[in-house]
């Protein structure tokens, strides 16, 4: 279901204004590959969909995660992440950002693990 999700995110990305599908005026292409990984006529590297997901919504002002590696969970499901400012307002973060703070991925460090859990306890109710 996630890997279809990301690609249906891909796709939806390649048909962005600015992403021409038309070599001949000099302009790059970007295509799907298998597995959710974009490629770009105008470099040789291969990025992941979940990525190129997650660099758009970045450059929009929409993404702003509180844990490193970033988190998939937000942009998948609502199209923006705003754990990171979150955590300042008291407000519930994602489930995945979650359990990247308690491996120690969090990008702040006096955060206390059993506060966001009540937190996000207390907003579920």
């Amino acid at each position: 279901m996630r890997s279809a999700l990301v690609t249906f995110v891909a796709c939806c990305l390649i048909m962005l204004p600015g992403c021409e599908s038309d070599q001949s005026d000099g302009k790059s292409t970007k295509s799907l590959q298998a597995g959710g990984t974009v490629t770009d006529s105008s470099s040789s590297l291969a990025m992941p969909a979940s990525e190129m997901l997650r660099d758009s919504l970045r450059s929009k002002g929409m993404y702003e995660c509180c844990t490193k590696p970033e988190c998939l969970e937000c942009a998948e499901k609502l199209g923006l992440c705003d754990c990171y400012n979150d955590i300042g307002r008291k407000d519930p973060i994602c489930g995945e950002c979650l359990r990247g703070f308690k491996r120690g991925e969090g990008r702040l460090k006096l955060v206390s693990i059993p506060e966001l859990e009540k937190i996000r306890e207390q907003k579920r109710r």
